[in-house]
């Protein structure tokens, strides 16, 4: 060994070792970017499928936004790709204006001011798809202080699915409302498009925007009652979606108050009917319901308000509503005898 080498040798043993050690520090671990590696989103990006919309990656580090993640897309008719590389580790998804048509209006809308938001819980590497709704905002909307662990990211998005009675709303992609009655559409396709179109119809039918709507559903207890009839509005007049549901906006039982009341001939009894839902929401459906009196009395059709008849009876009061009904029992006595409500 001459004297260059033997001065030379060592320094490229250390240079190589401080490369190493450069490439182990910055790489490594859940939550990081690292080199090489492929992890494509194939995304559809929908409140009506989006076009125009800038769809963004961050990684979510310390349970908030940290950096971006690959490049920014633009949607074409809902979809959307971005490469994540090697990154592994929780996701948030962020997708700003665009132009989407309303689905129970039909009007061209734009998405600002809302920020669509969706969260993936771990990114593993390989192909995923990852849908960014007002479904998946609210699942951002409703995180505890807003702090994103994997563990309430999780919790909340069970919960909005069971509230709204659809399933896998982060990697199920819904579809244009054009094209729901497709054979290549399945059910959780139309379950999920049919929530999606029962919001837009919220909003149409509460002259509300996206924003209020979205902020009015987030803090409400159970969404049957606030939306089953929007939903039995759209269905009623888009027959692609006959025999579509939303588990928890069926109609659960109707019942009627008081559960028993006496009044004269002549004299009149307010009967109302309260609907539940089956995720236990309710709503007063006094006017809503269809009334029906047994012999003794007889009762407005929409009012619910039962008049006496004849004496010495004891007609049956049922309310009707959506293939579901509930009774009270009225005694009609005669006249100039005491009357008085249980």
């Amino acid at each position: 060994m001459n004297k260059f080498e033997s001065i030379t040798k060592p320094l490229t043993w250390f240079m190589t070792l401080l490369l190493v050690a450069f490439v182990s520090g910055c790489g490594g671990g859940s939550g990081s970017v690292l080199g090489g590696g492929s992890n494509i989103v194939n995304g559809f990006a929908s409140a009506g499928p989006l076009d125009g919309s800038s769809v963004c990656a961050y990684a979510i580090t310390g349970g908030t936004k940290g950096a971006q993640i690959g490049s920014c897309a633009t949607t074409v008719a809902g979809s959307y790709s971005i490469d994540l590389g090697g990154y592994t580790g929780p996701v948030l998804f962020e997708t700003m204006n665009g132009n989407y048509k309303d689905e129970a209006t039909g009007a061209t809308l734009n998405l600002a001011p809302v920020t669509l938001h969706s969260m993936l819980p771990n990114a593993t590497g390989g192909n995923v798809s990852v849908a960014i709704t007002p479904l998946t905002e609210l699942v951002y909307q409703k995180i505890p202080g807003g702090v994103l662990s994997n563990a309430d990211i999780q919790t909340v998005i069970q919960a909005v699915e069971n509230s709204f009675g659809v399933t896998d709303i982060v990697n199920t992609m819904p579809v244009d409302v054009v094209n729901v009655g497709n054979a290549t559409t399945t059910p959780k396709q139309q379950q999920y498009t049919l929530a999606l179109a029962t919001v837009s119809q919220y909003m149409a039918t509460s002259a509300t925007t996206l924003a209020s709507s979205l902020g009015t559903i987030q803090a409400s207890s159970g969404v049957g009652a606030l939306l089953n009839q929007a939903m039995t509005t759209y269905v009623s007049g888009n027959t692609a979606f006959s025999g579509v549901t939303l588990s928890t906006m069926i109609l659960s039982s109707v019942a009627v108050t008081p559960a028993s009341a006496v009044v004269a001939v002549g004299g009149t009894q307010q009967y109302v009917a309260t609907r539940t839902y089956s995720d236990a929401s309710t709503a007063v459906v006094t006017t809503n319901a269809s009334w029906t009196s047994g012999t003794g009395a007889s009762i407005g059709l929409h009012s619910g308000i039962a008049t006496g008849v004849a004496g010495s009876t004891t007609p049956v009061i049922t309310a009707s509503l959506g293939g579901q009904s509930g009774t009270a029992a009225l005694t009609v006595s005669p006249l100039g005898c005491a009357v008085a409500s249980e």
